[in-house]
């Protein structure tokens, strides 16, 4: 199976299926979201080069780097919040883990409740837009200036259209199927990043912006 080809059909572990444990905090357990960080990296070749290139290397070492905290605090690696309070390591590389999940998260549930852009014809459909407003949410406020113009060359002219897009996920299956069945899917990375947020990036526009949603 070519990465991101039936990728909701072939998942093994869902941001959904992450164990939280309401009871204690919110605790997540740290395997499991490994599990299904790393099950999203086969997504990440489904949105073309420019996002490849802009958070897929990173989420690939930002995984790593916290799978190998759990490895040197293997007492306080069952939940993600223990095995941050222990390891320096680990907080840098969770801040940065969840920054790229979050760009995804954000910029596909937009997509997925725009009903603006769901009225296009299918085949002028696009994720561009959804991408820019969660690029500028989450990554540019900690890019240099050259950085931020290549992130947004790249939204700009290298994403597929959302049509592409969806297909890669499910070859078989109608896009407005594939969106509903990536609902589940993004609420449960949304709960994820609710959680974290408050503990790894407490100060950015995103976090900030979902906290006055709320009020």
């Amino acid at each position: 199976m070519a990465e991101g080809q039936n990728f909701l059909d072939n998942m093994k572990k869902s941001f959904a299926d992450v164990p939280i444990d309401t009871a204690n905090d919110n605790a997540i357990d740290t395997i499991a979201f490994l599990a299904a960080s790393q099950e999203l990296l086969n997504l990440i070749p489904a949105f073309g080069l420019a996002l490849n290139k802009l958070i897929g290397k990173d989420i690939r070492g930002n995984i790593e780097g916290v799978r190998e905290g759990c490895m040197r605090n293997p007492l306080h690696a069952a939940t993600l919040q223990e095995l941050y309070a222990v390891d320096k390591i680990v907080q840098e590389k969770l801040m940065w883990l969840m920054r790229g999940l979050s760009l995804i998260y954000y910029a596909l549930a937009q997509d997925v409740d725009d009903e603006t852009e769901k009225s296009k014809p299918l085949e002028k459909q696009q994720l561009t837009g959804a991408f820019r407003q969660s690029y500028a949410k989450v990554l540019e406020p900690h890019h240099s200036y050259l950085a931020q113009k290549g992130a947004l060359l790249g939204i700009n002219t290298t994403l597929p259209t959302s049509e592409k897009f969806y297909k890669a996920l499910s070859s078989t299956k109608p896009i407005d199927v594939v969106r509903e069945q990536l609902k589940p899917w993004l609420a449960g990375l949304g709960r994820i990043i609710d959680i974290l947020d408050p503990l790894v990036e407490p100060t950015s526009p995103a976090y900030q912006a979902r906290a006055n949603a709320k009020k």
